[in-house]
């Protein structure tokens, strides 16, 4: 006898909204707009924000995701995406890549963190980003002025402004009483013959926690620095947690961080902001504090700037564990995008999803 194809199903999920996620149940394929009280496997809006449930944004499972099918012949070796192959591709000719019999690997099923887009001080294998940490001085954190970001303020005629952090002493690691403190340098944008350049003198912000542990908001406009979260701030810098899990971050006012639409470029050097057009600098090109998972970390999409400005699928694979217990397999789902736009009304930010449970 001949095994019948597995089962797989067509889900949509209309994500259009730019800041409000709509959550998906995998097994009802119901569309949930209620995330704190109704039952959804994955979120999602807009771009590539995809959220997993149990994660930061609450939910009712835990689940893990790992990449299966990472479609690396859409890649040239150095990462740069062949366009013609996305342009030529159709749906119909990767359904056997949901169909498919998967090893799965239970050590990559990985939850979900946060991203930052200028990031920690320190992030994987100590490489220096907005702050370097200094053994030798007795465990201080310094800022690092060779990295600078662009930062998008979210308003439409508002300037660019360009940060760094300065390299005056931040915070003492091994000092628990120490109240940090931190000064950003914030060079503004100006409009000349027709270019975006940034101004050569940079403007000083400069602030400290009243205690250990907060935050500290950052207006790049108005140039102030303030504890109170009621006021207006693009940039905030953020300490937490204790012990030897300490963080120190910058963040932005957008994505998983704020209700604001601020987000960031780069880094770039001090010499390449000297000579930057940001002129050329497009929204795409940006991106905020955003939710990290096996999902977003190999992203389903690229987005052709060149071919219309379209977001088209890689028909990648990813498995879900809707619980995130090695123990119990049969509640995992393997997923693939293949669809931003709506298939009548051709709308973005309307996704179709091929979705199969495994045995």
């Amino acid at each position: 006898s001949v095994s019948p194809e597995p089962e797989v199903r067509v889900l949509s999920l209309d994500a259009s909204h730019n800041s409000q996620y709509m959550g998906l149940n995998l097994i009802t394929g119901e569309q949930i707009s209620d995330l704190e009280q109704g039952d959804w496997h994955i979120a999602m809006r807009r771009y590539q924000d995809l959220a997993l449930s149990g994660g930061l944004l609450g939910g009712q499972h835990q689940l893990t995701a790992q990449l299966v099918a990472p479609q690396t012949e859409f890649y040239y070796e150095d990462g740069e995406i062949k366009d013609w192959l996305f342009l030529d591709a159709k749906a119909e000719d990767f359904l056997s890549l949901v169909t498919n019999p998967y090893s799965l690997d239970e050590r990559k099923f990985i939850g979900e963190s946060v991203h930052y887009a200028i990031g920690n001080y320190a992030p994987s294998m100590g490489e220096a980003n907005w702050g370097r940490y200094d053994m030798a001085s007795g465990g201080h954190i310094y800022g690092n002025p060779e990295r600078v970001w662009v930062i998008n303020t979210g308003n439409p005629s508002a300037n660019f402004y360009a940060i760094r952090v300065t390299a005056d002493k931040i915070t003492a690691t091994r000092d628990t009483q120490f109240k940090p403190q931190i000064s950003l340098e914030v060079y503004e944008s100006r409009r000349e013959r027709g270019r975006v350049i940034f101004d050569q003198q940079p403007k000083i912000i400069s602030g400290q926690l009243d205690a250990p542990r907060g935050k500290l908001h950052f207006d790049l406009i108005k140039g102030t620095a303030s504890l109170d979260e009621t006021q207006d701030w693009h940039v905030r810098f953020h300490v937490f947690g204790s012990g030897r899990n300490v963080n120190f971050n910058l963040e932005l006012n957008g994505g998983v961080s704020g209700t604001g639409n601020v987000s960031a470029q780069g880094p770039i050097s001090p010499a390449e902001l000297a000579v930057l057009d940001a002129g050329g600098m497009y929204a795409m090109g940006f991106a905020s504090d955003r939710l990290s998972n096996a999902m977003t970390q190999n992203p389903w999409f690229e987005y052709l700037m060149a071919h219309g400005h379209r977001m088209l699928p890689n028909y990648r694979v990813y498995a879900v564990d809707l619980d995130g217990n090695p123990e119990t397999t049969d509640d995992r789902f393997l997923l693939q995008f293949i669809d931003y736009y709506h298939p009548e009304t051709g709308l973005s930010g309307h996704y179709s999803i091929r979705v199969r449970q495994l045995d």
